[in-house]
């Protein structure tokens, strides 16, 4: 398998399908790769926003411990009373994410929201981690400790 003219490319490769497959093996659940997901800072506050078409806020699972926050989805799409199928393209939506918090969060803030399909968590840092203004005092005739 590895000889001297073996494509290092081709090892790449190969590392690669491999780490792919041991995360769908140690991956607790199944997860929806086509969610769209985005995470952003907002100074005072991390936003988690994520599609879910067709999910209920039944359907939704969200636990904060510690500083990770886990978030499990899962809805089915109903089949129509007396209609024959013809064709199905809506899969069955499964979506699980771990997420280990840059920051710790005040948990007792933690707001969620599901407007149109649309998952926005909304997690306020905590005091400590917040980012404040630092006022500078002293006199320029001071001498500097650097100098």
């Amino acid at each position: 398998m590895f000889t001297p003219f073996f494509d290092i490319n081709d090892r790449f490769r190969w590392m690669g399908s491999l780490e792919r497959q041991m995360d769908r093996i140690l991956t607790p659940e199944p997860r929806d790769e086509s969610a769209t997901t985005m995470f952003r800072d907002v100074g005072d506050a991390l936003v988690f926003v994520t599609d879910l078409p067709g999910v209920k806020e039944s359907d939704i699972e969200i636990t904060l411990e510690g500083d990770t926050l886990t978030l499990r989805a899962e809805a089915s799409h109903a089949p129509i009373p007396d209609a024959k199928l013809a064709r199905a393209e809506r899969p069955r939506i499964r979506l699980f994410r771990k997420i280990e918090l840059p920051v710790r969060v005040s948990s007792d803030e933690v707001k969620a929201s599901l407007v149109d399909g649309v998952l926005t968590l909304t997690l306020p840092k905590a005091a400590e981690a917040r980012p404040r203004k630092i006022p500078v005092s002293g006199s320029s005739t001071e001498p500097s400790v650097l100098s």
